[in-house]
C-alpha cells in the first residue's frame, strides 16, 4: 500500500527508496535484482550502497517532514499477513 493511499502524502513517494537486504549466505536470483525502484543486495554491501545513495541524492527533509514521515511509517511496523502479502504483490507488479 502506498503512502498516498493511506494519508494523502504522495509528495514523499519520489523521495523514499526500498532496500531489500539478504544475508551474505543467500544466493540472489537475477530477476529479483531487476525490480524497478528497489535495491536488492546482501547485508555486507548495505553501508556502502547507502553512502553512495546519500551522496548522489539531494533531497533533504525538514524536521517537521521527518516527524510526519515517522508517524506515517509507524502504521506499517506491525503489519498483518494480509498487509504483507499486498505489499509483496505491489512490489512485484512494478
Amino acid at each position: 500500500m502506498k503512502l498516498d493511499q493511506r494519508s494523502g502524502a504522495d509528495h514523499y513517494e519520489d523521495h523514499l527508496y526500498s532496500y531489500i537486504v539478504f544475508s551474505e549466505r543467500c544466493e540472489l536470483n537475477k530477476s529479483i535484482n531487476e525490480l524497478q525502484g528497489v535495491v536488492v543486495l546482501k547485508r555486507n554491501r548495505l553501508v556502502s550502497k547507502l553512502r553512495q545513495d546519500v551522496t548522489e541524492r539531494s533531497t533533504v527533509f525538514m524536521k517537521t517532514e521527518m516527524d510526519e514521515l515517522e508517524e506515517l511509517l509507524k502504521s506499517f511496523e506491525l503489519a498483518d499477513d494480509a498487509t504483507k502479502a499486498a505489499h509483496i504483490e505491489s512490489v512485484m507488479a512494478k
